[in-house]
């Protein structure tokens, strides 16, 4: 049996600039580890959609797994969701349940409702993994034989979302 190979990018022009540091790699890094996965590459990428898109293909190349750490936000530069519904040719779609879902979260707060619910536009095809702990989903897709899995940014919600729903 081979051995699952994984590429860890994270997202963002805060970590790449040094202004948070990137502790969701380590994390992710260590967890793989111990459920028997290969770490093969760590990489930060700013919040572009060619530099998510060109990250996601060399990864391709050395990784049977990627995982995409960030840019699922509700800010104007979040474009995880767009790079890779562009780069599998995929596209994008709203998920309604999870419209409605943000929507009555973030009931009452109309400043915060327009961002949130850029959240629940996602890969057409993807499974869509649970956020216990904020309003993005994580999204597992199948494409050209690999796994990519986009997981949310903050540590707390990129865990709970790991922990849930991609180990088990």
């Amino acid at each position: 049996m081979a051995i699952l190979r994984a590429a860890i990018i994270a997202i963002g022009d805060e970590v790449l600039q040094g202004e948070v540091v990137n502790t969701n790699a380590a994390w992710l890094a260590k967890r793989l580890n111990a459920l028997g996965v290969l770490v093969s590459r760590h990489t930060v990428v700013a919040d572009q959609v060619k530099a998510i898109i060109e990250a996601g293909q060399s990864s391709a190349l050395l990784a049977d797994l990627i995982l995409f750490c960030g840019g699922l936000g509700p800010t104007h530069d979040d474009c995880s969701s767009a790079a890779i519904a562009q780069w599998t040719g995929f596209g994008l779609v709203v998920d309604e349940p999870l419209r409605q879902a943000i929507l009555a979260r973030y009931q009452g707060r109309p400043g915060l409702v327009a961002g949130a619910l850029k959240q629940a536009t996602v890969i057409r095809s993807a499974t869509l993994l649970p956020n216990s702990r904020g309003t993005a989903p994580g999204q597992l897709i199948a494409f050209m034989g690999k796994w990519l899995v986009m997981l949310p940014g903050p540590p707390r919600e990129l865990q709970a979302i790991f922990d849930q729903s991609l180990v088990p």
